[in-house]
């Protein structure tokens, strides 16, 4: 990510120079808002990478005293932490209902703003259904379907989009065998119709 801003040459970087080598300057900062801005003072755009597993998917919190910092010290542009598909309010689960939290904040204020959906990861795809150990892959809708690529205002980055069907074909090709396909749609219908669940979240 550092490496392309760097190309840019649309917006500076902080940088030092050690020796004859051009290295990004790190900040180590607890989330207290004055050693936030004190580091931030001069910066045009923030970028947050923040991973969800480590914040334990609490992007409010943890980037909320970062938006704050950057409102008082001025910033240009704040490009919140995604790295997900594109989700509906209120139709998901609350680990991206408090992804809308940071954005109504930012919506709020008066730095331009970029949402960025990069699409699921190849290495949560085992979450969609797909067992690799008894080569079996369940489909909750339709598999042959495709998600609608436009909406408005929305930058949606993917290298590829396939099918779960194209995808299975794509493990099978890999292992050499043919894998069992389970259809459920029982799954989309409760989600459909909102059926709470049981299970503690």
């Amino acid at each position: 990510m550092i490496r392309h801003v760097f190309h840019s040459y649309v917006y500076g970087i902080r940088q030092e120079l050690r020796h004859t080598s051009r290295v990004t300057t790190y900040v180590k900062i607890k989330h207290k808002s004055a050693p936030i801005v004190k580091a931030l003072k001069g910066t045009d755009v923030i970028v947050s990478a923040l991973c969800s597993i480590k914040t334990s998917g609490n992007f409010y919190s943890v980037q909320l005293p970062l938006l704050e910092a950057a409102k008082e010290v001025d910033v240009k542009r704040f490009i919140p932490s995604e790295f997900s598909g594109e989700y509906t309010p209120g139709h998901t689960h609350p680990f991206f209902d408090r992804k809308f939290q940071i954005r109504e904040e930012l919506e709020k204020s008066r730095i331009e703003y970029t949402y960025i959906f990069t699409g699921i990861f190849q290495e949560f795809v085992e979450m969609l259904g797909f067992d690799f150990k008894n080569k079996t892959a369940t489909f909750y809708v339709d598999g042959n379907s495709k998600l609608p690529e436009a909406r408005n205002a929305i930058i949606r980055v993917a290298g590829s989009t396939e099918t779960f069907y194209e995808i299975l074909q794509m493990f099978e090709e890999a292992t050499g065998s043919k894998w069992k396909v389970i259809e459920d749609r029982e799954v989309r219908h409760r989600f459909r119709n909102q059926i709470p669940s049981s299970a503690p979240i």
